[in-house]
């Protein structure tokens, strides 16, 4: 019976105690996962007051899909558009690379361009949710890890490093200082010109490589 199995096989369903006949599907990692390296460029777009739950109680659930769906679906067109591929979707955030899966020239340049896109698109006159959103877009650029992992039934795409690490918490800096897209030094310096970049901040990490003592300079992206 299923209250006889093995303790090896119950440990392969789940890494708690309780009942296996909870466990919807196994959780073991799969071992086949593989994971590449990248070098690239980053863009964050981050709606992180996205008015999902005011929707529901007063509509339907159905209302805050549409507002999710039509922030997505602004996203996901312009980036693919500049030649990007999303790596990370969620209901308030979009995460999307630039020369990591093919060749992008200039990847940099070309992410600051979708970036300011994504900026016009989210905040223009042309209204996709009726509440007021604080739209946050970064870039960065640099090296890190990607691949897919998870379970033999449940797989995802995972984008990993230092870069990632970054961008990720560029948002609240973006948020504290009132600014809309975000450039690292990173991407800065390969831009030659071609974008109008103005020094908004030095952040020191204290995350990451150990040791690490260069302080990152982040610019506001202004134009192309």
């Amino acid at each position: 019976t299923r209250s006889e199995r093995s303790g090896s096989e119950i440990g392969s369903q789940s890494t708690h105690s309780g009942s296996a006949d909870s466990i919807p599907f196994p959780l073991h990692v799969n071992s086949s996962n593989k994971f590449v390296p990248f070098v690239g460029s980053l863009v964050l777009v981050d709606v992180g007051n996205l008015p999902i739950a005011a929707h529901v109680p007063r509509r339907s659930a159905e209302a805050g899909g549409q507002v999710i769906n039509a922030f997505l679906g602004r996203c996901l067109r312009i980036v693919e558009r500049h030649g990007g591929v999303a790596e990370s979707i969620q209901a308030n955030q979009l995460l999307a690379s630039f020369n990591c899966h093919t060749p992008t020239p200039l990847h940099q340049q070309v992410a600051c361009r979708c970036a300011l896109e994504l900026q016009a698109a989210l905040t223009g006159e042309s209204a996709w949710c009726e509440h007021r959103i604080n739209v946050a877009i970064s870039v960065t650029s640099g090296a890190g890890l990607l691949g897919s992992g998870g379970t033999a039934t449940v797989k995802g795409r995972l984008i990993a490093g230092e870069t990632v690490d970054l961008i990720r918490r560029l948002p609240t800096l973006q948020r504290l200082l009132g600014v809309g897209v975000v450039a690292t030094e990173a991407t800065v310096t390969a831009l030659s010109g071609a974008v109008v970049v103005v020094p908004i901040d030095v952040i020191a990490p204290t995350w990451g490589q150990e040791g690490r003592s260069s302080a990152i300079v982040v610019y506001e992206v202004v134009a192309t």
